[in-house]
């Protein structure tokens, strides 16, 4: 038998071996993801998130903080109380899918709520808007289409914060995050406990 062909033979057999490695770990990682991902990893994300809101105090140090939707509202708490109990509201959000493309998304008394925290605090000019996880940015691109005139017009200074940021979130500048990913994004996270909680945006627009 000629011994380059015995060569190529192994070669061809050495890298379906690789291949075949490679996709269990791959698929290893998604399945340990959608099991693994906690309120122990989560907790440890918005520890990261506060230490990057601190470490830039000397040059923007919020004094209110927004919640975006049920997941701003849990993360918003714990990072306005973790920033010295800082004045706290949330701003729910609603998705509506109008085709296969497009979504349609509102902040049912929105206007209200911010109004509300603007009165309540009208010394305090430097709002941090936070939301618990973004898969492309779009929350944050219509709250700033809804609400930046708005904000401009009280001379608010408002920046984004996001605990998870999917990698494909190029929509809007978002100027603190927990982490970015994880990879492979899940299908869920800890705050959907329940199938009564809906499903991720990914699953209902996709």
């Amino acid at each position: 038998m000629d011994p380059t062909y015995n060569f190529a033979e192994r070669i061809l057999q050495v890298v379906g071996a690789l291949a075949s490695i490679i996709g269990v770990f791959y698929l290893a990682r998604i399945a340990w993801w959608k099991r693994r991902l906690t309120w122990s990893d989560s907790l440890r994300t918005a520890k990261s998130l506060l230490t990057r809101i601190e470490a830039g105090k000397d040059t923007w140090d919020p004094e209110v903080v927004i919640g975006i939707g049920r997941s701003g509202g849990i993360w918003g708490g714990w990072i306005a109380g973790n920033l010295n109990t800082l004045p706290f509201g949330v701003v729910d959000v609603k998705y509506t899918k109008v085709d296969e493309k497009i979504k349609k998304i509102e902040f049912p008394g929105g206007s209200d709520v911010l109004d509300a925290m603007l009165e309540a605090h009208s010394e305090k000019k430097k709002m941090l808007i936070i939301e618990g996880a973004t898969t492309n940015g779009s929350t944050f691109k219509e709250f700033k289409s809804k609400f930046d005139e708005k904000l401009k017009q009280k001379n608010v200074d408002y920046k984004l914060a996001v605990l998870y940021k999917n990698p494909a979130s190029i929509e809007t500048k978002i100027d603190f995050c927990g982490l970015e990913g994880p990879e492979p994004w899940p299908r869920k996270f800890p705050w959907h406990f329940t199938d009564r909680y809906r499903p991720y945006l990914r699953d209902i627009f996709n």
